[in-house]
């Protein structure tokens, strides 16, 4: 199963695939292929060059537009496209609890201020090892006072922390550069 559920202005395009070493059982996984680029299979949860997580554009896809700031189009569904969608969306379960959420945008913080895992960690006075913990699924429910330090930790405020929408703006954007 091949469909394309993105097409960007330069040439990139978003496929949801099972043709891939990457799928299995029919669970497709987000094929991103373009000029200049090796094509690259991803999991929902996996970071996209332009900072989102991949699942955000299969949300996008499903929903049939496109947020604000974004260029390209994206293609009707048909509804074999709609329950893979679906499916690949289901890969990730957390994203839904707002577990997920959090841990994405961590992630997504994280490349803005430029911090590695071990950087993470040292302003929280941890281990790296809790770190990647908190960005790897099964994600552990973290308490309120948990998620103010990561949030005091990343210099943002503690309502980004599980801020859905955070996970469609690009790391430019949330940087303040022009994208």
């Amino acid at each position: 199963m091949e469909a394309i559920i993105y097409r960007g202005p330069t040439g990139y395009i978003a496929t949801l695939s099972t043709n891939s070493s990457a799928s299995s059982y029919g669970i497709p996984v987000l094929r991103l292929e373009g000029p200049g680029m090796e094509a690259i299979d991803c999991g929902p949860a996996d970071i996209l060059p332009s900072g989102v997580p991949a699942a955000t554009v299969v949300e996008y896809a499903l929903q049939g537009k496109l947020p604000s700031g974004w260029a390209g189009e994206l293609p009707e569904l048909d509804e074999e496209a709609q329950e893979a969608a679906n499916r690949y969306l289901m890969q990730w379960p957390d994203r839904w609890s707002g577990r997920g959420v959090i841990s994405g945008n961590i992630k997504l913080l994280m490349q803005v201020r430029s911090l590695t895992q071990r950087d993470l960690a040292t302003r929280l006075g941890t281990t790296q090892a809790y770190v990647g913990q908190l960005l790897s699924p099964p994600h552990a429910k973290l308490s309120e006072a948990a998620v103010e330090r990561i949030a005091a930790a990343l210099g943002v405020p503690v309502e980004w922390m599980s801020d859905p929408a955070l996970a469609g703006k690009t790391v430019e954007e949330l940087r303040g550069e022009k994208s």
